[in-house]
């Protein structure tokens, strides 16, 4: 049987998507690359002609999940007739639906990313942030200084202490979500650290209080998030 050529980004978004379902399979650590291409039936080669290392694979996943964010970005700055509270608020629910929509892929990083050992991979979701999406971000921003309805107090780095918070909460949220099943009370927790986080960020952009609305269900939607079920199976 002939062999099939495919294009780069054909093999590529293959390579990402076999591996992640071995690493929430088998576990990062435990995946070796013999793994990942034994599974790809290909050589060995043909995987170091796309990343140097495994820890460079991850890597791709996180910016392709980046790249995912800022698209939704995008698609909010471009609605009309919505001031920028409203996109803002429009903003983190997409980006709570898209975590909910790739939850396998965020368990993932909350397992890597997330232990002690572990604190490049934060970092690097931190970086990757940071690049891709502050740019989008502040475009909205932008929007809202001339509406006259924010004033951001950190300039153009308003988004990178914005991520710097949702790092550090995030933190938070997975020591949580870890006991949730043991210690249900967990989940009002996880919603009242939102509502903090909110409410920093309201700080931060010189926005009136109470104006970032958007509320997450912590027993519905991070039980969902946490243990990769979906809604109607939790129901």
């Amino acid at each position: 049987m002939a062999r099939v050529s495919k294009g780069f980004d054909e093999r590529l978004a293959e390579f990402l998507n076999i591996a992640q379902q071995l690493f929430m399979k088998k576990g990062y650590e435990q995946t070796s690359i013999n793994d990942i291409i034994d599974r790809m039936g290909v050589a060995k080669g043909t995987f170091y002609h796309y990343f140097k290392s495994k820890e460079e694979l991850l890597d791709k996943l996180v910016e392709q999940f980046a790249v995912q964010t800022r698209q939704k970005v995008q698609q909010v700055i471009q609605m009309e007739g919505i001031d920028a509270i409203g996109k803002l608020n429009k903003f983190f629910s997409e980006v709570w639906n898209l975590k909910l929509e790739n939850r396998e892929l965020m368990t993932l990083f909350m397992k890597v990313m997330y232990s002690d050992e572990n604190l490049r991979y934060r970092h690097k979701m931190f970086k990757t942030n940071v690049q891709f999406i502050s740019p989008e971000l502040n475009k909205i921003i932008a929007q809202g200084i001339q509406e006259g309805i924010l004033d951001p107090v950190a300039g153009e780095d308003t988004p990178m202490m914005i991520f710097a918070l949702g790092t550090y909460i995030s933190e938070l949220m997975v020591d949580l979500l870890r006991e949730m099943e043991k210690i249900p009370e967990n989940a009002e927790i996880i919603e009242q650290k939102w509502t903090i986080y909110l409410k920093s960020i309201e700080r931060l952009l010189g926005a009136s209080e109470g104006s970032l609305a958007f509320a997450i269900n912590g027993e519905r939607d991070l039980k969902i998030f946490k243990l990769g079920t979906t809604e109607d199976e939790y129901e």
